[in-house]
């Protein structure tokens, strides 16, 4: 697997900020999410989360999908077990935060219509003298 979508910035991330937080919570959290500095499996810290099944960190696996070396099924896998970890919301906090999305899309989608149509309005109204 080689990965390199992020241009592996995602390693420069893990290293800069790991092991910063002052929280451990927030340390595992990061790790989870960038990797560890010390992201070879043989390291301590790298085993405990590659234990958690993140590997070098969910970033890694969004890389690696991008970069077309693994499937967005596994991906879409690792991002749940992240979310099911940290997110820790209630299926209706799921649903309304959805319902909140779709609705943002659809009134950013109809103003991009209104706008579209008014221009054609114009151009057929130009076209009509």
């Amino acid at each position: 697997m080689s990965g390199g979508h992020f241009d592996y910035q995602q390693f420069n991330t893990a290293e800069k900020f790991g092991g910063e937080w002052e929280d451990e919570e927030l340390n595992e959290l990061f790790n989870d999410l960038f990797g560890s500095a010390w992201g070879s499996p043989s390291s301590e810290f790298g085993r405990k989360w590659a234990y958690d099944g993140f590997g070098n960190g969910l970033a890694e696996t969004l890389d690696l999908w991008k970069a077309g070396d693994i499937g967005e099924d596994e991906y879409r896998e690792q991002a749940n077990r992240f979310k099911r970890k940290w997110l820790r919301r209630s299926k209706m906090d799921v649903y309304e935060f959805y319902v909140e999305r779709f609705e943002s899309k659809a009134k950013e989608m109809t103003e991009r219509f209104k706008r579209e149509m008014d221009g054609y309005a114009e151009e057929v109204d130009e076209g009509d003298e």
